[in-house]
């Protein structure tokens, strides 16, 4: 297999891993890792894996908001014409076809679980809708990278930063 598991970190404390050939469970006590960027585990089951440390920047507030995701092509992506919703379409489309719970936000990323199952994965780019739950009710759209998938978690890193860094910047600070 060699792929390298990333996790990331922003408090360090005791962190688990998977193995990804056999899906046993190993805690490692924070401390052992401090100041790793990367190392090489060896699981019970004799099979190696690279595991990735990211240190965490931002300060990420924790959510619980409704929102919409739907994979979307780089091409896409890129087109500034692909903003033709109105506000109330936008409002529609987070609050009634939600399909996803905003678990914890940054302004750099944002972590989600899907309310169904998905194909999702890493790499794949997301426009995700969803509303602040701030005295203006702000309609958040933006594109986001996948950086992680487990299960229905997804977490994601900002695609293009934009002017409504703003109001999440605001909102992740109050």
């Amino acid at each position: 297999m060699g792929d390298t598991l990333k996790i990331f970190i922003r408090k360090l404390g005791d962190i688990r891993l998977s193995c990804p050939y056999c899906m046993d469970h190993k805690i490692i006590p924070g401390e052992k890792i401090k100041g790793e960027h990367k190392i090489r585990i060896i699981c019970s089951c004799k099979h190696a894996f690279d595991v990735e440390f990211e240190y965490r920047k931002k300060t990420r507030k924790n959510a619980s908001l409704d929102g919409h995701f739907e994979k979307i092509d780089p091409l896409m992506a890129q087109d500034s014409s692909r903003r033709s919703k109105t506000s109330w379409d936008l409002a529609s489309i987070a609050n009634q076809h939600s399909n996803c719970k905003i678990k914890n936000l940054s302004v750099d990323g944002i972590g989600l679980t899907s309310n169904y199952s998905h194909t999702i994965k890493v790499g794949d780019l997301l426009e995700i809708i969803f509303t602040l739950d701030n005295s203006s009710a702000t309609i958040m759209e933006k594109i986001y990278t996948v950086r992680s998938v487990e299960d229905n978690y997804m977490g994601c890193e900002i695609y293009l930063h934009d002017l409504q860094d703003k109001d999440l910047a605001f909102y992740i600070l109050s």
